[in-house]
């Protein structure tokens, strides 16, 4: 994509048409599309940091060792936060959808099966996780869901949600799907 799109021209040199930083973001996309919380992002990259002993100072503007101080974690925490949310969910995420729109019109097809700008904007690759916060759970409690079984998606394209769902113990779960309940009331007739 750096080259199909003329990142370097086109993109600021901070971000990603910076070629050396396209590792780092290729990392945490493949992260956030599995589905990793952004807790467990920060956990991984901290922890990639004090493996390799090292961490780029913005005020020296160099590789220093990394120490493990509150400054450094806290820097790691924003460059995390930023790089999810300004880079993958933004830049990148614009980039994976303009392209599954170009091939959807010229292919004459509505879905794409490996439609990554779905997977980056729901963060998971997961069908069911996605079809679940399509209809309004956080991606935390789908993932609960989906886990725990308590939801299959029929050949029809439809949701099932099992009778178990209402005995689940999750509070956030519980309350979200009170609000499920309200505005998708059909997909609970059979239960």
């Amino acid at each position: 994509m750096y080259e199909l799109f003329n990142w370097t021209k086109y993109e600021s040199k901070k971000e990603i048409g910076k070629k050396e930083k396209l590792s780092y973001y290729a990392v945490l996309l493949n992260q956030w599309m599995m589905g990793h919380s952004v807790r467990r992002i920060i956990d991984n990259s901290i922890e990639y940091h004090q493996k390799i002993g090292q961490i780029f100072d913005d005020k020296e503007k160099k590789l220093v060792g990394y120490t493990g101080t509150n400054s450094q974690d806290n820097s790691i925490v924003i460059e995390c936060l930023t790089a999810i949310e300004d880079i993958l969910l933004f830049s990148i995420s614009n980039y994976f959808t303009k392209f599954s729109e170009r091939y959807k019109y010229l292919k004459k097809v509505d879905i794409i099966e490996n439609d990554w700008s779905e997977y980056i904007d729901f963060g998971t690759n997961d069908k069911i996780i996605i079809e679940l916060q399509k209809i309004g759970f956080s991606r935390e409690v789908a993932k609960i869901i989906e886990k725990n079984k308590l939801v299959e998606i029929k050949d029809s394209g439809m949701i099932q949600f099992s009778k178990d769902i209402f005995n689940n113990n999750n509070e956030q779960l519980k309350i979200e799907l009170e609000d499920i309940k309200l505005n998708y009331s059909e997909l609970f007739k059979n239960i």
